[in-house]
């Protein structure tokens, strides 16, 4: 681990998160990581495997693997085979951590991600074991891509049917929350029919996402938040995030 860049932070709820070292800023809410984790994007990953029939699925900002994880243990608990994951990381050392960990290595990180594992297993009533193998083979069979750095001149061969955005706030990561930004990055990356979830409510983002024909919700944030985004386009009968998760964390 680069502790010039991170270091380790334990969240009110036991799970880890990474603080960055010149801002102070931490990757999750302090009120719990794993909590946020499944409250602001379990629900959109639940409610995507149950609307489509494959699950494609845009992850901005891997940093630990909690959405990725997520996503494994959903899939499995619902049995669904057909699923594609793209995640983009920038830092490289985050990513290799997370890859030699799957590979079964022992990463400076290892730690965290079996902690966050173990987290997944008892919250989806899974196997850890079971959901760590998903992720491989899915990475393995190249059904999980881990990307670099996300700018405005990223390309990509596919579109996706649930997007998880969570970089970095404005202060830290400008870029992917300015409103050219963010109209370019979503007409390139949206299905017709598409779920969309943050940790943030700003103006810009909403904007767009109004802007690319979604309908666009603010629910309640999480830990204090006064607002998160949760927004769909096309979907017939999905109107409001499904609560349930958000009332189980």
């Amino acid at each position: 681990m680069n502790k010039a860049l991170f270091q380790i932070i334990k969240t009110a709820d036991g799970s880890p998160s990474l603080e960055w070292a010149t801002t102070g800023e931490a990757m999750h809410n302090r009120m719990g990581a794993f909590a946020e984790s499944v409250a602001l994007y379990g629900e959109a990953i639940e409610n995507a495997v149950k609307t489509f029939n494959q699950l494609k699925l845009l992850s901005i900002g891997l940093g630990l693997g909690y959405n990725e994880l997520i996503t494994a243990s959903v899939c499995l608990k619902f049995n669904l085979k057909s699923f594609y994951i793209e995640s983009f990381e920038t830092d490289e050392i985050l990513r290799m951590n997370f890859l030699n960990w799957l590979d079964g290595q022992e990463p400076s990180l290892k730690t965290c991600y079996d902690q966050i594992l173990n987290l997944c297993a008892n919250y989806f009533l899974l196997n850890s074991s079971d959901i760590k193998n998903n992720l491989v083979k899915a990475y393995s069979n190249h059904q999980f891509n881990l990307r670099k750095q996300l700018n405005k001149d990223t390309v990509f061969t596919n579109k996706f049917n649930c997007i998880l955005y969570d970089p970095f706030s404005a202060k830290t990561n400008p870029e992917c929350w300015d409103e050219d930004f963010l109209n370019n990055f979503l007409e390139k990356v949206c299905e017709s029919n598409c779920i969309f979830s943050t940790y943030a409510a700003k103006g810009t983002l909403k904007r767009s996402l109004k802007g690319q024909g979604f309908v666009v919700k603010n629910p309640p944030g999480f830990g204090g938040k006064r607002n998160s985004t949760y927004a769909y386009m096309l979907i017939q009968g999905l109107t409001s995030p499904n609560s349930s998760m958000r009332s189980k964390v």
